[in-house]
């Protein structure tokens, strides 16, 4: 295997966990990381040996899911509050998903998922904050749905 191929198949299962997280299917996402391959395999000058094989794995999935991505939310159960948390990462605009996901699941800085998704460092801060700000709403509103039902539960 050479250093090149090596780098694709480590590189491989954390981008499998991103598109998970960011599509909300396994399914969907091994079909954009697919798609992401078969573009790689027509155009290998989107990656040169000894370049930042990982970032530019990422970007490039990132590029397909742009392209499909009112394919990627997903209904869930609004009855149930767990789901509501998922709802609260799935129901994130999707550029605002990507960052939250890229800087907190993966680990790029927020200058590098910036670069990434064609953005300025000061856009992708203003991105994450309204993102997280919506994710403390959603964990509040699922807290407070929890502490109602256990006040429930005792009350009977």
């Amino acid at each position: 295997m050479t250093p090149l191929s090596q780098e694709f198949a480590d590189t491989l299962p954390s981008l499998r966990r991103y598109g998970r997280a960011l599509t909300g299917d396994r399914r969907t996402a091994d079909r954009y990381i697919l798609l992401a391959l078969e573009i790689l395999s027509e155009e290998p000058g989107r990656i040169r040996p000894r370049h930042d094989v990982k970032f530019h794995l990422y970007r490039l999935f990132n590029d397909v899911l742009s392209v499909f991505e009112a394919e990627s939310s997903k209904d869930v159960d609004r009855e149930d509050p767990y789901h509501r948390l998922r709802l609260g990462v799935l129901g994130l605009p999707l550029l605002s998903r990507k960052l939250l996901l890229l800087v907190m699941l993966e680990q790029f800085s927020v200058a590098r998922a910036a670069e990434m998704l064609e953005l300025s460092e000061r856009e992708a801060k203003n991105h994450l904050a309204d993102a997280r700000a919506q994710l403390r709403y959603v964990t509040a509103a699922l807290h407070d749905t929890d502490s109602l039902r256990t006040s429930h539960k005792q009350a009977a």
